[in-house]
């Protein structure tokens, strides 16, 4: 990511994500100088596509697309919007809805509540009366 110009285009409210796109002059194919990307103060500068697959496990939804520019990211870090080559290899508008804003942890508490509550409705793991 080091040679290239980076264009931010979206920051969210507290300053600690940013959006955009990095530009590579290097590459021959026009089509391919273009990346979205992603920084946090947790993480720095990432190619956006390679973080939410890493970070959200959006994978699946991700596979046959080319995310090439973010063009802004919601106050609270939530919602993404920008362009990039969809599964025709057409240029597409796209938006991306995460569950929790980028990089964010989900919460152990409700991950223990989760499991706490899982275990007690398990068959076989209640108490018997005698």
């Amino acid at each position: 990511l080091e040679d290239r110009i980076a264009f931010v285009r979206g920051v969210n409210i507290d300053g600690s994500l940013a959006v955009g796109w990095l530009y590579d002059s290097g590459v021959p194919n026009p089509v391919d100088q273009f990346d979205a990307f992603i920084w946090s103060e947790q993480f720095g500068m990432e190619l956006l596509q390679e973080a939410l697959v890493e970070r959200h496990a959006l994978e699946p939804e991700l596979a046959e697309w080319k995310l090439r520019g973010a063009l802004d990211i919601s106050p609270d870090g939530r919602f993404i919007v920008g362009s990039g080559m969809g599964p025709n290899s057409d240029y597409e508008g796209f938006l991306i809805r995460l569950d929790r804003p980028f990089g964010a942890v989900p919460d152990p508490s409700t991950a223990l509540l989760l499991a706490a509550c899982v275990a007690a409705c398990l068959p076989g793991t209640r108490r018997r009366r005698r």
